[in-house]
């Protein structure tokens, strides 16, 4: 017969950022983390804007997919092409 063992796990909280992606709401992304209970205010803020820069990226990638636009151009393309048309 196996003893059980205890393992004190420190209290922990859930943080959940959740992205509507369409208007009709048929696609949705939802970021989650955990932090200690006893987290400090700049750890807070650091997972969530984590987060939220996460899901900005990610609905930016969705928005260009839903318009027609399947591949992005590389920034130094981009931008050397500005210059030569001034």
């Amino acid at each position: 017969m196996t003893q059980g063992r205890t393992v004190e796990v420190p209290a922990a909280i859930g943080v959940s950022y959740n992205l509507v992606l369409d208007k009709n709401e048929r696609r949705t992304l939802v970021f989650q983390t955990h932090m200690p209970q006893d987290a400090g205010q700049g750890m807070i803020n650091l997972l969530c804007d984590r987060m939220r820069i996460a899901a900005d990226r990610q609905s930016a990638i969705y928005e260009l997919k839903s318009n027609g636009i399947s591949k992005l151009t590389p920034l130094s393309w981009m931008t050397s092409n500005v210059w030569r048309s001034w």
